[in-house]
């Protein structure tokens, strides 16, 4: 087992452990482990699913308004983690990086001209 899946491991049992501890008397530990699964679960489906589908919209097909420095800066990140996962496991050198370049949407009603 990896020293990550360890620690993730770790930290679901001591969040399970204190719903049980400091559930209320009246629901008990187990129902206080019951309460404490579905929090978890929904802020894991917040956070997993629908955020990433979120930013995903918002990013490629340009259906949000985001700043240019938080475009640059995933654009960034994610040339850093090619890099490292290329010296993990070898391969090719990149090609220079493409620049992240501002863009102008077009607008979306009928009859607009060309993009400016």
């Amino acid at each position: 087992m990896k020293i990550y899946n360890a620690v993730g491991y770790s930290i679901v049992a001591l969040y399970a452990l204190a719903c049980m501890a400091y559930a209320p008397p009246h629901i008990g530990a187990l129902g206080g482990l019951v309460v404490g699964a579905v929090y978890f679960l929904v802020c894991w489906f917040m956070g997993g699913l629908y955020l990433s589908s979120v930013i995903h919209m918002g990013i490629a097909h340009r259906a949000l308004d985001y700043q240019e420095w938080i475009i640059a800066r995933l654009h960034r990140s994610a040339a850093t983690r090619a890099a490292a996962d290329r010296d993990r496991i070898g391969g090719p050198a990149p090609r220079a990086p493409v620049p992240v370049q501002p863009t102008q949407r077009p607008e979306i009603a009928l009859g607009a001209g060309p993009p400016r």
